[in-house]
């Protein structure tokens, strides 16, 4: 199995040569200026940092560059939140929710943090209380949001 952060760079390289996007991360951006521990300003630069992107998304679009949006997108509102920003805009957003066995994604955190301790990768490490605690508040994409399902058995 490849590790996670290889995994990524494949999925990244895969998505800009097939469908020439160009993919915007907010953890990306947020990791890539801020420590990683932002406390109780993790929320309101989130959100700043999701607005810009949204922002470049639009510009993106209208020089013709597809544009995959990296992004977590938890809740139903979020998701919808999202499609009327665009929609308005007049951009068609799909939704892609990426599904994996829990025990695929459990495996993959597991060599996260291991690549975080190494200094390997500059990622958020998420102890597992607060990944079940993360976990509990994902609402998984319903029939009536146009979702298309991707349903991942093995990653490499």
């Amino acid at each position: 199995m490849r590790q996670s952060r290889e995994w990524k760079k494949h999925l990244r390289q895969n998505v800009r040569e097939l469908h020439r996007a160009m993919i915007l991360s907010c953890d990306d951006l947020m990791l890539s200026i801020f420590d990683e521990q932002l406390g109780d300003k993790h929320q309101l630069i989130h959100q700043k940092a999701v607005a810009y992107l949204f922002n470049q998304a639009v510009e993106l679009v209208s020089i013709d560059v597809n544009v995959v949006l990296d992004f977590g997108f938890w809740s139903k509102t979020e998701r919808r939140e999202a499609q009327k920003y665009f929609s308005d805009r007049g951009i068609v957003a799909e939704l892609h929710y990426m599904n994996a066995p829990d025990v695929q994604i459990k495996q993959q955190l597991q060599m996260r943090k291991l690549e975080i301790k190494r200094g390997d990768s500059k990622a958020y490490y998420i102890e597992d209380e607060m990944q079940n605690y993360l976990d509990s508040k994902f609402e998984e994409p319903t029939d009536d949001e146009g979702s298309a399902w991707v349903n991942f058995v093995r990653v490499f």
